[in-house]
């Protein structure tokens, strides 16, 4: 795989109306990491049972903007569940950033969700950065991009 041309890396993998694994059927992924070491993405048509309060709560983070509390937070995927993972625009300037694409990375750390809590966090968090794939409600998403697209397949998460 060359470095420049043949990474998957912040594009949306749309699952295929065949797949039957239950822990993708009808999945849309952004892939955040695709090199000769191997693959990694998110599942971003899924939420969990828990809103971002209950996770800030959970970790000791306090915050008074109920928006941003009662904003549901995504089930990420079949692997590493007790993991978080926060999608937002801009560099990586935080303790623990993977740049996807340009202007779109994947934050693992806690100073993320601390500066989000004070509302210093980066401008667009989650999904809002998502621009080439049709509006959609989270679990609408995977229909979304089918129809629109006419089949499942590749689209860019940043063009």
């Amino acid at each position: 795989m060359s470095a420049s041309t043949d990474t998957l890396a912040g594009q949306l993998l749309v699952a295929l109306p065949a797949l039957a694994d239950p822990s993708f059927a009808r999945t849309v992924a952004l892939i955040c990491q695709h090199d000769e070491a191997g693959a990694m993405g998110v599942v971003v048509n899924r939420t969990s049972e828990y809103t971002l309060g209950q996770v800030l709560s959970q970790m000791g983070i306090g915050s008074g903007d109920e928006a941003l509390c009662a904003q549901a937070v995504l089930h990420g995927g079949p692997v590493h569940q007790e993991r978080g993972f926060v999608i937002h625009d801009g560099g990586p300037r935080w303790d623990s950033s993977l740049q996807v694409a340009e202007g779109l990375c994947l934050t693992t750390s806690r100073d993320i969700l601390e500066a989000m809590a004070a509302g210093e966090g980066p401008a667009h968090a989650r999904w809002r950065w998502w621009t080439s794939m049709p509006p959609a409600p989270t679990g609408r998403r995977w229909t979304a991009c089918t129809r629109s697209g006419g089949r499942a397949g590749w689209w860019s998460a940043t063009r």
